[in-house]
């Protein structure tokens, strides 16, 4: 290179090609490192000849010669072929590196394929059975003097099959909001025209058939009778002595929430407030996820006269009613997370006590991501409380996933082990807390919630000193103290 007036040494092209290809291999960007490791890298000392070029030759010779150095490797390439050298075997050219740069992302085999086609294809069947369910309901004619034409075109058994029906804009855009937590990415072909159709591809099934609105009268108790009798379905109960073992157990559908899981959960976590027998909880979730949010063919699908009354704010207060539940049980509630935890499910896990993440557990604030706002079942109370306002602010403002590691660093969760080892995990807690005694254990759980939102120290002090005065009274306090010093295990009784 020529000094061109910049008082700068000149420098022969293919020293510096050396120098950007060595960069290129070792992955390093940065003019100025480069300009730091060739006068004590061995190995660019050697391909250098102990030259050393400063971090603006460098970055001038990358910046001037783009066209000059792709086809210097360009030519490499032909060379390579001409002489044969592009086989399946290793081979070493010179001492030389050669390295095939394989994004993961871009990677594809044949099982990645047909699993990505098995997703899309369940995602479309999932919004197509939503779509057709929330249609049913939808008035043949607009009540709000706005119309719009909705089309859809299925690629079905190679043939196609269109439905068109004239919906107002709110009824619209209900249809849209209900599609929750899975739904395919549809796109308009640009067209020109006002209404071009939406195209969904590869649906196996054409949409189904548009019924006629019914009137339904009775409305469906929001808790079954057997829920009320401890007989659940949507969940899945199993007592280990003092402590309840509650699994979310719907695994075909990822645990997603329904009015039936809604109702049973209210229930448990109600009872527990009267329950003594139970000292400890470990929820977790049946299948491939903890809880991947709302069921959408069961929101979808509910009976207008079927909605819970939830406060005077439907089935929004009637799942809502349930985190507070969760808070207000005085058992501690250990959350086992693996797979998706999103929105409702996400909600689940916050409002625990202690949070044990698999090495597979991606957590979301999905409500945004379909036009709600974030704040939603308690996650703007809990999430900033747990990893400070800005990890929160970003999470819940974009609606990103935040993975197993990530949770870690951040507090959110206490530990990540292997997916099959959570319930070994969770056991050594649970050990760990029998040896608390019951009162002690509950009124622990009991000023941790009330300290966090103390209005100063003085208040969080005295929740304090009622708490040990109260469990200073209790007969485990002295058998409590007898174990310590005889170092065996105490044998507390209910208190």
């Amino acid at each position: 290179m020529t000094p061109a007036g910049t008082g700068h040494p000149a420098y022969h092209p293919a020293t510096m090609l050396k120098i950007y290809l060595y960069g290129y291999l070792n992955r390093v960007q940065s003019s100025r490192r480069l300009e730091r490791e060739a006068p004590r890298n061995i190995e660019l000392m050697w391909l250098t000849g102990r030259l050393a070029p400063d971090f603006k030759t460098i970055a001038n010779f990358r910046r001037v010669n783009g066209a000059a150095i792709r086809s210097v490797c360009s030519q490499f390439i032909v060379l390579c072929r001409q002489l044969g050298l592009f086989t399946r075997a290793v081979v070493a050219i010179d001492g030389s590196k050669m390295k095939a740069v394989n994004n993961r992302d871009k990677n594809y085999t044949a099982a990645k394929v047909a699993s990505r086609m098995k997703q899309v294809q369940d995602n479309i069947d999932r919004y197509l059975d939503a779509l057709a369910l929330r249609l049913r309901y939808a008035p043949h004619a607009a009540s709000d003097g706005v119309e719009g034409n909705l089309a859809l075109t299925i690629n079905a058994d190679h043939s196609m099959v269109a439905c068109q029906t004239a919906m107002s804009s709110a009824s619209l855009l209900m249809v849209m909001l209900q599609s929750f937590p899975l739904w395919p990415r549809i796109s308009r072909r640009r067209s020109g025209r006002p209404n071009a159709p939406v195209r969904i591809a590869r649906a196996r099934t054409p949409l189904r058939p548009l019924q006629p609105f019914r009137k339904v009268v009775a409305a469906r108790p929001a808790v079954t009778e057997n829920a009320m009798a401890g007989q659940y379905n949507a969940i899945a109960l199993e007592k280990r002595g003092e402590v309840d073992w509650l699994t979310l157990n719907r695994p075909d559908a990822l645990n997603a929430i329904t009015t039936e899981m809604v109702g049973e959960l209210g229930h448990y976590f109600g009872a527990l407030y009267h329950d003594r027998t139970t000292r400890i909880v470990v929820m977790r979730g049946a299948g491939r996820a903890f809880c991947a949010g709302l069921d959408i063919k069961d929101h979808g699908s509910r009976d207008p006269a079927a909605i819970p009354f939830g406060g005077g704010f439907g089935f929004q207060g009637f799942l809502a009613d349930v985190y507070i539940r969760m808070r207000r049980c005085p058992q501690p509630i250990i959350s086992l997370v693996h797979g998706a935890a999103c929105g409702g499910g996400f909600a689940f896990a916050l409002a625990s006590d202690i949070r044990i993440a698999g090495e597979s557990a991606r957590m979301n604030a999905a409500f945004i991501r379909l036009g709600l706002s974030a704040c939603d079942m308690g996650v703007s109370y809990f999430l900033p409380r747990l990893v400070g306002v800005s990890v929160a602010s970003e999470l819940m403002l974009t609606g990103r996933f935040i993975n197993a590691s990530r949770a870690l660093a951040t507090g959110l969760v206490s530990e990540v082990v292997a997916d099959d080892q959570l319930e070994a995990a969770a056991q050594s807690y649970v050990e760990d807390m029998l040896l608390a005694s019951p009162m002690g254990l509950r009124m622990t759980k009991e000023g941790l919630n009330m300290a966090v939102d103390a209005a100063s120290l003085e208040a969080a002090m005295a929740i304090e000193n009622r708490n040990q005065l109260m469990t200073a009274a209790s007969p485990n306090f002295a058998e409590g103290m007898r174990a310590f010093l005889e170092k065996r295990r105490p044998d507390y009784i209910p208190d």
